[in-house]
């Protein structure tokens, strides 16, 4: 399995804070600055020839510049294009010649199906889609550097897979004054820990995410880091190297459009990236070159275009793009849905679900923001505005009778009961503005049922199963008399087109193939967990009856599968698996892998409803989160998170890498207001060097730190 690789342009500083920072280095400590930075050569132009580039080094640079002077030789050159190679990744055979062709070939003659034009490159798409990069020492070239980018990477965790560093488009100390992006060549290109240990392609998304960038520099140096990122993502998947999945917005569609945070920067790529594959399906490439070229920053610079070239304002077009994240049906609403059939169906998650009656409460709605409040298990519901929000609001209504999409709500809106043809209500306010604005809802009614999540495991998988063509099913137990399963929550870690929910008619224990009925999901969310509502089955068991489900993948799948000591030890063989339609279920630990037996559980659970009860759900506040210290070296020490609370509930405190993949999590069932973190993993090994980002949640608030681990 690859390493996993991420963009160093974000977390390199700008051309001013660098100004500062070495003026600072200047001043503190003149003769380190004097040996560090002599004057830079004029960089040669024959194969063969040899020169000295300095080279940020990001391990080193946390608290003041520290470039490091890396000896290359040429060893590739056609057209503008110049392939550099660091001397000591040569002699050690992580590059190759063969490695250097087939680099210079991608750059210029060819990309991955699935591009806009395989007999195109990298260099030549972006150079189409964007613009010509700054050519900032007037000799048109554009120099990459294979070499090891100190990053901090130890042999595991991720790894920096090239960068572009506007510094170099300066005349300042340290600059290479030149057009030029560094690419990895230790894990990224080279790594004897995958198959094949060659693997130039591995990096290369990366390349057409950092081209744009450059380009981008040249019409506007100043762009807004939501604008500039997300084109650059856009150019990987021009480039034939996908879109970014959009799956971190969707589950977090309250972002602001215009916003960006480098503590949690996922979720904000995730936005950018479908944002601006949004604007070139609908307004077409001249608007995306159009973008990249236009000098104003920003809303009022996309604006500026999407009113010259389409006669449309920005919130217009981004009123169709919210609109079309909360109904996507290339069927009913074909004029708020996505053409690409890899993107159809996929809605926008609820950022408030409310579920308890009566309620009184305000929600703030950022700047250019969709805001989508659930409501659901009521009775008699009357829904008014306690405040006006004065931009658009939308609903869509599910139920046994099918969905409505879109509608406008009167206020007060009435809903009798939320159990026969409509089982819930989704309300999306659209904050069109520049500043944030604030939902106020009062709703009166009757709670209907008291909702219970089933679960054996935690919200990350051990690792993936490919399950093409099987159904993954589980078994539970009733909670209560009188309950049935609301919805289905699965981890979905891939799947290609439609996707089953099947709920049996008798238990998994008796093997065979139980009747069910199903719920379909068109396109369901991929790369986490994805929600079904089957209320529409509700199929009434008792007390400690069987609650069985079961995804089915008719085609490509891929699900989330988790073990430990206390999975084992608790829950092994409640876990089934049907390996094809003519095949019987059969206890997922009678199969087996390189490791052993599957004795662990398929990431699926439950939401049951159950018989009202009268009790009202514990709540809890959180505010005024500190992390110290920061950065963070865990030889010998603890970290220490903060947090004031009120009210009573549960606590979660989560460690992330920069994948967004979660390596630490604990809880709090009290919420006393302290963590201490030694800096290990979950399976007790030390975290690997590099950035994080930390989570401290309630079930109605999450609060993102960023943090840079050191060894």
């Amino acid at each position: 399995m690859d390493e996993p690789r991420i963009s160093g342009t974000p977390l390199l500083p700008d051309i001013s804070e660098m100004q500062k920072r070495m003026t600072t280095l200047r001043e503190s400590n003149p003769a380190a600055f004097s040996q560090m930075f002599s004057k830079t050569a004029a960089i040669p132009d024959n194969p063969g020839d040899s020169h000295t580039f300095k080279v940020y080094n990001i391990e080193k640079s946390e608290d003041s510049p520290f470039f490091d002077d890396v000896k290359a030789t040429l060893r590739g050159k056609d057209g503008d294009v110049r392939i550099w190679v660091q001397d000591s990744e040569w002699d050690n055979n992580h590059v190759t010649q063969q490695v250097v062709d087939d680099v210079l070939a991608d750059l210029l003659y060819s990309t991955p199906q699935g591009s806009v034009d395989p007999d195109m490159g990298i260099v030549s798409i972006n150079e189409w889609a964007f613009g010509q990069p700054p050519n900032i020492d007037g000799s048109g070239r554009v120099h990459f550097l294979l070499n090891d980018i100190q990053d901090g990477y130890d042999g595991s965790g991720n790894f920096v897979g090239g960068f572009f560093f506007s510094y170099d488009q300066t005349a300042q100390p340290g600059s290479n004054q030149a057009d030029i992006l560094y690419i990895d060549t230790y894990p990224g290109i080279y790594n004897d820990k995958r198959d094949p240990v060659y693997k130039p392609e591995a990096v290369l998304g990366t390349v057409a995410h950092e081209y744009q960038h450059l380009i981008h520099y040249n019409y506007d140096a100043g762009e807004e880091s939501w604008v500039n990122e997300g084109l650059s993502e856009l150019a990987s998947y021009l480039c034939g190297y996908g879109l970014r999945s959009p799956e971190r917005y969707l589950n977090n569609s309250d972002l602001s459009m215009t916003d960006w945070n480098d503590d949690d920067p996922l979720p904000h790529y995730s936005r950018v990236a479908l944002w601006s594959y949004f604007l070139y399906e609908r307004y077409g490439i001249n608007t995306i070159r159009a973008i990249t070229r236009e000098g104003s920053h920003g809303a009022f610079g996309v604006n500026k275009v999407l009113v010259a070239q389409n006669g449309i304002p920005f919130v217009g077009a981004l009123e169709i793009f919210f609109k079309t994240l909360m109904s996507n049906d290339p069927v009913t609403t074909p004029e708020y849905s996505f053409e690409w059939s890899a993107l159809q169906y996929l809605r926008a998650s609820p950022a408030e679900s409310v579920a308890e009656y009566p309620l009184t409460k305000s929600w703030p709605v950022p700047a250019y923001a969709l805001h989508l409040v659930e409501l659901t298990n009521g009775d008699s519901l009357i829904v008014e505005q306690a405040s006006s929000f004065t931009d658009p609001v939308y609903y869509n209504a599910f139920g046994s009778s099918g969905r409505q999409w879109l509608g406008t709500p009167l206020f007060p809106f009435y809903q009798a009961d939320l159990a026969g043809d409509i089982f819930s209500l989704e309300f999306g306010f659209l904050n069109l503005s520049a500043q944030g604005d604030v939902v106020s809802l009062d709703v009166q009614g009757k709670q209907k049922y008291d909702l219970i999540t089933l679960e054996y495991g935690s919200d990350e998988p051990t690792f993936v199963i490919g399950s093409d063509g099987a159904t993954n099913a589980i078994h539970y137990l009733a909670p209560r008399d009188s309950s049935f399963i609301k919805s289905v929550s699965f981890y979905n870690y891939k799947s290609s087109d439609r996707v089953e929910v099947q709920i049996y008619n008798q238990p998994l224990a008796l093997g065979g193939r139980p009747g069910y009925k199903k719920v379909t999901l068109e396109n369901p969310l991929r790369g986490g967990w994805t929600k079904a509502n089957v209320e529409v089955i509700k199929q009434l068991r008792m007390k400690d009856d069987f609650m069985d489900v079961g995804i089915y993948y008719p085609e490509q799948g891929t699900m989330g599968y988790e073990t430990s000591d206390a999975i084992e030890k608790n829950y092994s063989g409640r876990s089934y698996l049907r390996q094809n339609a003519t095949s019987s279920f059969l206890p997922l630990k009678n199969f087996k892998t390189g490791s052993g037996s599957l004795d662990g559980i398929w990431m699926i659970k439950l939401e049951v409803a159950a018989p009202y009860s009268g009790k009202k759900t514990e709540t809890i506040e959180i505010d005024n989160v500190n992390v110290y210290p920061r950065p963070f070296t865990p030889a010998g020490n603890v970290l220490t998170v903060e947090y004031d609370a009120s009210g009573s509930g549960r606590v979660t405190f989560s460690v992330f890498n920069v994948l967004g993949e979660r390596v630490h999590e604990e809880e709090d069932p009290q919420g006393r207001g302290l963590f201490l973190w030694d800096g290990r993993n979950d399976r007790g090994g030390a975290v690997a060097s590099g950035f994080y980002v930390l989570r401290v949640a309630t079930g109605a608030k999450a609060v993102f730190k960023k943090l840079i681990v050191l060894k």
